[in-house]
């Protein structure tokens, strides 16, 4: 199971300084192989973008990086810079869509877990 939040970084301007499309692609992999061993899958897609910025100051960090590079050095220093902060999501809520799902046990957890990480 995989909460994804949407990024427009990596899903829309393929970016490497997100490496979400890749922990999608990832996680979409192990429900396959979850479904295939008789069992289940679930990717949980929140259509917030993924820092919660709001998609207007997300047109202005990919602005303002085509200048500079695309690297995650200049995405968090022009994110900083646009909106005054990191990270605006209430992960506190995160997990009651699962909840709400009716979702009783969880066998893989699929997450980056910190930004600079991958999928292995």
């Amino acid at each position: 199971m995989r909460l994804h939040d949407e990024s427009y970084d990596s899903d829309l301007f393929c970016t490497d300084a997100s490496t979400g499309r890749q922990w999608l692609a990832f996680a979409i992999e192990e429900c396959v192989r979850a479904a295939q061993a008789g069992g289940a899958g679930l990717i949980v897609y929140s259509r917030q973008e993924g820092f919660a910025l709001g998609e207007v100051a997300k047109f202005l960090v990919q602005n303002a990086r085509q200048k500079l590079g695309d690297s995650v050095d200049n995405f968090f220093s022009q994110q900083q810079r646009v909106t005054g902060g990191r990270d605006l999501r209430l992960f506190e809520l995160s997990a009651d869509v699962l909840l709400w799902l009716g979702a009783e046990r969880i066998d893989t957890f699929v997450t980056g877990g910190r930004p600079d990480s991958t999928p292995l």
